[in-house]
Order: structure tokens, then C-alpha cells, then sequence
């Protein structure tokens, strides 16, 4: 597993991988363990939420033929997104 980067939470870690893509929450001791250590994101108290967002998805249209129940890109009536937006 190669790392890219690790965002250091209250309460753990968060890994992004390259080699393979993966986004892993991990938490203090597996980090420890591995020589990461979250230094002052870890002092304090826990804020109760994420720093910020841990991923984002873009979508180019939103036509999809694969209609899976779990999409919203799948809704039925939708349009195309027109090439001047």
C-alpha cells in the first residue's frame, strides 16, 4: 500500500492511497504503530465532526444507463446537462 496522504482527525486518521485507490479511516493505534502520530489534532477535546468533507463526487451528465436504485443520477426525467453550463 503506498500512502499519499493521511488527514490527521480528533479520533483517528484518515489515509488516501495510491497504489491501491483507497480512502481507509484508521485509528490512533494502527497509525502509532505504523510511526504516524496525529500530534496536536489529537490533544484536546473531540469536536464531535470531521475537519472537512473526506471526498467529493463530480458528475459530468447526468444521463446513466445503468439506473441503480442507490443513484441520483439514475432518477427518472432528468435532462442532459446542456455544453454551455
Amino acid at each position: 500500500m503506498k500512502v499519499q496522504k493521511i488527514r490527521y482527525e480528533y479520533f483517528s486518521g484518515i489515509i488516501g492511497t495510491v497504489e491501491p485507490v483507497y480512502l481507509i479511516c484508521a485509528d490512533r493505534e494502527y497509525l502509532r504503530e505504523r510511526g504516524f502520530d496525529g500530534g496536536s489534532a489529537w490533544d484536546g477535546q473531540d469536536p464531535g465532526f470531521l475537519k472537512g468533507p473526506v471526498e467529493m463526487e463530480i458528475a459530468v451528465t447526468s444521463r446513466c444507463n445503468l439506473a441503480c436504485f442507490c443513484c441520483y443520477s439514475a432518477r427518472d426525467g432528468r435532462e442532459e446537462m446542456s455544453p454551455g453550463i
